[in-house]
């Protein structure tokens, strides 16, 4: 079966829908998400792009109060307001400005 043929026949459900439509996967200790994900990146392109990027977020022991950003000056410092937010919050919202970039830069290019 061809790409375009895959991507045709697939229902005109959003892709969040059709992921969350699945069935589970059982976990266990030789599951490698990073694999899943790959091996699903044509059925979920948005989702597996998503998912990597959050998965190759490496996990810090610093604490919440010494990391990441401080909106336009560059630094990767949390004020006051930013250090009360909870972890993945904030990790969302470092994956989404990256992603922001990421796509200006593209469409400037």
């Amino acid at each position: 079966m061809y790409l375009s043929e895959i991507q045709s026949s697939q229902p005109s459900k959003p892709e969040l829908e059709q992921y969350l439509d699945e069935s589970l996967t059982p976990r266990t200790q030789e599951f490698d998400i990073l694999n899943w994900w790959k091996l699903n990146r044509v059925k979920f392109p948005t989702l597996s792009r998503m998912a990597c990027d959050i998965l190759a977020i490496p996990m810090s022991m610093v604490s919440s109060g010494s990391s990441i950003f401080t909106a336009g000056t560059g630094s990767r410092m949390l004020d006051d307001y930013r250090s009360s937010l909870r972890p993945e919050t904030v990790e969302a919202l470092v994956c989404a400005k990256d992603w922001l970039q990421y796509s200006t830069k593209a469409e400037g290019s």
